[in-house]
C-alpha cells in the first residue's frame, strides 16, 4: 500500500508503515517491551520508561537480567515466557512498589525456537480505575436496559379481570400509537410501571429503548448531569470523556419518569425546556443536541396540590398532564386479586423450585384484604409465603401475623395513620372476632353468645373473612 494514503505528520510528510506502528506502540496505554532470545531489550515505549523509572534510551541498551538485578522489577514475565517457550501471565512490582499485571507472548522462528518476546504490562492503579469505570458503566447500562431483557409481548403479564383495569388498558391501547405525553396517577404499588410498559410496547417506538428513571433516587446535585449529561472537564470528578444523559440515551425511544413529583424545582425548569424544544445542552457544553423522546411519567402525589403550594411548576405540570390516566388501587378492583395471586404463585414456585398451593380459605382472605400496599404488597406476600410456609398447602392461619395494615402517607395530628373508615372497621372486626374465637377455642356458639350475635351471623363473618381454626 502506498504511504501517501496515510495522514501527514506535523512536518507535512506522509507517515510510513513503520511510523504508524511505532506511534501505535508509543501511544498504547500500558507498557510494551520487546526482547530477543538473549533477553536484550529491542523496544520499549514511553510507558515502560515511566513504569520502570529509567530513561528509555538506557532500557534499549540493556537486557532483562540487568533490570532484575537492579531491582527495577520484582520478576520478568518476558524471561519466564522465554524459558517456558509459551505465553505467560504474571503479577509483579516495580521499584516504586507499584503493582503491575504482565502478559508475555513468545514468537518462534522457522526452527521452532523463540526469537522475540512481546511483553505487555499495565499499572494496577490504571486497571483499578478502569474496572471502577466499567462497574459504573455496567450499572448505568443495566439501569437503562433492565426492562429490555424481560420485555414481553404487549399483552403478556397484563391482569385485567376487573372492569376498572379493563378500562385503563383500553385507554392505554388507544393512546399508545400517539406521541403524546402521558401522566400515570395512582397510589404506590398499583402497577404504574406495568401500564407504562404496555403503552410503550403498543407504540411506534416499541423497537426502541424504554428507559425507566426513578426521579426520587437521583441526588439533587447530580440531577442535571444525569438527565442531560456533561462534557469533559465540566466539573471536578467528571469523567475524562464526558457522559451522555438519560434523554440522549433514550433518543428515539421512550423515557419513563417515575415519581416525577420528586424532581427538584431547578431541574423542572430545564426539563420543561427540553420538552418544549426537543433540544438539550450538556453541562459544561455549548453544543445543542436534538432529541426525540416520548415522555411517560408517573406519580403517587397530587401534582395539582403541589402546583398550588409552589413545589411543582405550573407550566411543567400542563406539559406533562397532556393525557392523564388514573390507575385504581387494588381494593377497588378485587376481581384482579386472585389472577394476580396465581401469576405470582407460578413465578415464585418456579424461582424456588417448589409446588406450593393456596387453600381456598387463604384465597378468600386475600380477596377481602384491603392491600394498602396494592399489587406490590400482594406480590411480596405471595413470595414470603412461598418461601416461609413449611407445607405445600399454605393455609390462612399462616397469613394473619403478616397481613397487618400498612401505613399510608396520611397522618392526623397525634400521628395515627389514616385509612378509610370502612377498611378500618373491617380490619377491627376481623381481628376482634379472631381473638374471641381463639379465646373460646373456636366454640362458635359460645363466642356468638359472648359477642351477642346470632351463631348463623358469626358463621357468615367467619366465611367472609376466611377465618380458620
Amino acid at each position: 500500500m502506498n504511504a501517501k494514503l496515510f495522514t501527514f505528520n506535523e512536518n507535512n510528510t506522509p507517515y510510513s508503515f513503520e511510523d504508524l506502528y511505532r506511534l501505535a506502540l508509543d501511544h498504547y496505554p500500558g507498557s510494551v517491551l520487546i526482547i530477543d532470545s538473549d533477553a536484550n531489550i529491542l523496544y520499549a515505549n514511553e510507558t515502560s520508561e515511566n513504569m520502570l523509572g529509567v530513561p528509555r534510551e538506557w532500557l534499549l541498551s540493556t537486557n532483562m537480567y540487568t533490570i532484575l538485578q537492579m531491582g527495577l522489577a520484582g520478576q520478568s514475565c518476558g524471561l519466564t515466557a522465554l524459558e517456558a517457550q509459551k505465553p505467560t501471565m504474571l503479577y509483579s512490582y516495580n521499584k516504586k512498589n507499584d503493582g503491575m499485571f504482565l502478559s508475555s507472548v513468545p514468537v518462534k522462528g522457522e526452527n521452532g525456537e523463540v526469537t522475540i518476546v512481546f511483553t505487555y504490562s499495565q499499572d494496577e492503579k490504571y486497571l483499578n480505575e478502569y474496572v471502577e469505570w466499567m462497574k459504573i458503566e455496567k450499572t448505568r447500562a443495566f439501569s437503562a436496559l433492565q426492562f429490555i431483557s424481560d420485555q414481553a409481548p404487549a399483552n403478556v403479564d397484563v391482569i385485567a379481570q376487573s372492569k376498572a383495569m379493563q378500562k385503563v388498558f383500553e385507554i392505554a391501547r388507544h393512546i399508545a400509537p400517539s406521541s403524546g405525553t402521558v401522566s400515570l396517577y395512582g397510589e404506590s404499588g398499583v402497577g404504574k410501571e406495568v401500564v407504562a410498559r404496555y403503552i410503550h410496547n403498543n407504540s411506534n417506538r416499541k423497537e426502541q429503548l424504554l428507559l425507566p428513571v426513578n426521579c426520587a433516587a437521583i441526588p439533587v446535585e447530580l440531577a442535571e448531569s444525569e438527565f442531560f449529561g456533561y462534557e469533559r472537564g465540566a466539573f471536578t470528578g467528571a469523567r475524562q470523556n464526558g457522559k451522555i444523559g438519560f434523554f440522549e440515551l433514550a433518543n428515539g425511544g421512550t423515557i419513563f419518569l417515575d415519581e416525577v413529583g420528586e424532581l427538584p424545582l431547578a431541574i423542572q425548569g430545564k426539563l420543561l425546556r427540553v420538552i418544549e424544544s426537543s433540544q438539550l445542552t450538556r453541562v459544561g457544553g455549548n453544543k445543542i443536541i436534538d432529541v426525540d423522546v416520548r415522555i411517560l411519567c408517573a406519580t403517587s402525589r397530587n401534582l395539582r396540590k403541589m402546583v398550588a403550594e409552589g413545589t411543582f411548576r405550573e407550566d411543567l405540570f400542563y406539559r406533562l398532564d397532556v393525557i392523564p390516566l388514573n390507575i385504581p388501587p387494588l381494593r377497588d378492583r378485587r376481581e384482579d386479586i386472585i389472577p394476580l395471586v396465581e401469576k405470582f404463585l407460578t413465578e415464585f414456585n418456579r424461582k424456588n423450585n417448589s409446588k406450593k398451593v393456596f387453600s381456598p380459605e387463604i384465597l378468600s382472605s386475600f380477596k377481602h384484604h384491603d392491600w394498602p400496599g396494592n399489587v406490590r404488597e400482594l406480590r411480596n406476600m405471595v413470595e414470603r409465603l412461598v418461601i416461609t410456609s413449611p407445607s405445600d398447602i399454605i393455609c390462612s392461619d399462616e397469613t394473619y401475623p403478616l397481613m397487618v395494615p400498612a401505613p399510608t402517607n396520611n397522618v392526623i395530628s397525634n400521628g395515627t395513620q389514616i385509612r378509610s373508615l370502612k377498611a378500618a372497621m373491617r380490619d377491627t372486626e376481623r381481628q376482634y372476632i379472631t381473638r374471641a374465637l381463639v379465646q373460646n377455642k373456636w366454640n362458635v356458639r359460645k363466642t356468638a353468645k359472648i359477642l351477642e350475635v346470632h351463631p348463623s351471623g358469626l358463621y357468615k363473618k367467619i366465611e367472609e373473612y376466611g377465618l380458620k381454626k
